[in-house]
């Protein structure tokens, strides 16, 4: 009998024998948590209409979208027939006339829209670092945001029938947050107004795009020429990144440690931070993953090439933040959409701590050089520098001010010379010191709310062939959440600006018409 136990095959009989019993047991346990109270409760709040759209806030935004229908109801209305509406229309008409424009707007104006939408960073660094407008390259992020809402207000007006109003789980969450900053904003305005404008329009006017978004979205196709653009640019910013690998572009020498000799250069393309470079991989990868497992036949295969690029491409940014995030983005993805994705992230990792760089990275964090190097000058000393600076103000539970630590507005503005102004490098602890314990509960419950509605997009979505979109979508998301913990992210307006993008669309594939109404 020892023999029989000792060969191999019985050895390995036992051992699938074991793992069928586990699974078996999980099963169990998965079916006896959805037939009870709890499981229940949580799968009709995941699969019912939203408390919101039933809610005072529901009838209010339809009875609006009546209104506004009305108003534009019929040839002779008062909104057709009024001046700026007539003239704009004029202008509509001529820049589809133009030879040069014509051709280009045969999509309509919203198609283009959509079109800068996912090509939002792109269209920054364009206007930003290459062409350098003076004017135009400061104001076109909110030229577009009146264009989309010139947009929303023409189609209100003229659709025929009244528009449906979009309310959903994140509405309650996202008006509190605004009322929160709006509350904040006043309290600590003090005498620099100019400062505390820009530090609120740093944090809030990128989030606009959620709600105007989520109501100029008509249909799947909306949606997916959104996504094609997103994926389309970081596939090419994933192939630049990679090229910089390769040929071992010059970096600043304060991106790496003198400790670390296994790191000869970091990826960083267009966007001049390998941090940030990660943070759009991060958001990027889950996305194509999940129209990978969208699509069949070449399309299948191509997006999958695609998203290899682009996990290539955030490991050569040697970024320890967007790896972590990466991570969780892989964990969520896994979870919802393929369990069988754990074997392979487990392998990834084995597979990526046999690179150099990767060792070097990880196994620096738990040297004494790091420790010595985070508390002189690193994450350690700045996040408790903000904290200082706070409570010594006392103004823990409203903080110092919109524009006032710790992100890019206070740096270009510092205004006490007894402060030492610098990135915090955690876009919390930087919402904690310019807004308080009070701003930063508001921030977390916005972002718990956006992931429970990119649950209720999944649930929604069962059996469909989108379910895996919203699922890359809400992987995406969480995987920007996580490394905010160790940047400040979205103290860029565009990767804010794709966040809340990336957001409506998954929130809008998980509203069935019959809770639009």
């Amino acid at each position: 009998m020892t023999e029989l136990l000792n060969t191999s095959r019985t050895r390995q009989l036992l051992a699938y024998l074991a793992g069928l019993l586990r699974g078996s047991l999980c099963a169990l346990l998965l079916r006896k948590l959805r037939q009870s109270r709890l499981g229940q409760a949580v799968g009709r709040a995941l699969t019912g209409p939203p408390l919101a759209a039933r809610s005072m806030l529901g009838r209010l935004g339809r009875r609006c979208s009546r209104r506004l229908w009305a108003l534009g109801r019929g040839p002779d209305s008062a909104a057709g027939q009024s001046l700026v509406c007539r003239a704009l229309d004029r202008i509509w008409a001529l820049f589809r006339e133009s030879l040069l424009l014509g051709p280009l707007l045969q999509g309509g104006l919203l198609g283009w829209l959509l079109t800068i939408l996912g090509l939002f960073g792109v269209a920054d660094w364009l206007l930003r670092d290459v062409l350098a407008v003076p004017v135009l390259s400061s104001v076109w992020d909110e030229l577009l945001l009146l264009l989309g809402l010139w947009l929303l207000l023409r189609r209100a007006v003229r659709q025929t029938a009244p528009l449906p109003s979009r309310v959903s789980s994140l509405s309650f969450p996202l008006l509190q947050f605004f009322a929160v900053c709006a509350a904040l904003f006043l309290v600590t305005l003090g005498d620099c107004p100019d400062v505390s404008i820009l530090g609120l329009r740093a944090t809030c006017q990128s989030i606009v795009w959620f709600p105007l978004l989520l109501r100029l979205l008509r249909d799947e196709n909306d949606v997916a020429r959104v996504c094609r653009c997103m994926i389309l640019a970081a596939f090419v910013i994933a192939l630049h990144g990679i090229w910089q690998y390769i040929v071992a572009a010059p970096i600043p020498e304060h991106w790496t440690d003198t400790a670390e000799q296994a790191v000869r250069t970091r990826a960083f393309s267009i966007f001049g931070s390998p941090n940030i470079l990660g943070d759009f991989m991060v958001l990027a990868a889950p996305l194509t993953l999940g129209a990978a497992y969208a699509e069949r036949g070449w399309r299948r295969i191509a997006l999958l090439g695609m998203t290899g690029c682009m996990l290539l491409c955030c490991l050569f940014t040697m970024s320890r933040g967007a790896w972590l995030g990466l991570f969780a983005a892989a964990l969520v993805f896994s979870l919802l959409c393929d369990r069988r994705l754990l074997a392979l992230l487990l392998g990834g990792i084995l597979l990526a701590f046999t690179l150099p760089f990767v060792r070097s990275r990880i196994s620096y964090l738990f040297t004494d050089a790091y420790a010595r190097s985070a508390s002189l000058g690193g994450r350690s000393l700045r996040w408790t520098r903000a904290l200082g600076y706070l409570y010594g103000e006392g103004a823990g539970l409203t903080g110092l001010g919109f524009g006032r630590y710790g992100g890019a507005v206070a740096a270009q503005h510092p205004l006490r010379a007894d402060w030492e102004y610098a990135y915090v490098d955690n876009y919390y602890v930087k919402i904690l010191a310019e807004n308080g314990w009070m701003g930063l509960i508001s921030y977390l419950l916005l972002l718990l709310g956006l992931v429970w509605s990119g649950l209720r997009s999944w649930a929604a979505n069962r059996g469909a062939r989108r379910r895996p979109l919203c699922a890359g979508m809400l992987a995406g998301l969480c995987g920007v959440m996580v490394h905010c913990w160790f940047e400040n992210i979205f103290e860029e307006p565009y990767m804010l600006a794709w966040f809340w993008i990336v957001a409506a669309m998954m929130v809008f594939l998980g509203q069935p018409a019959q809770h639009e109404a």
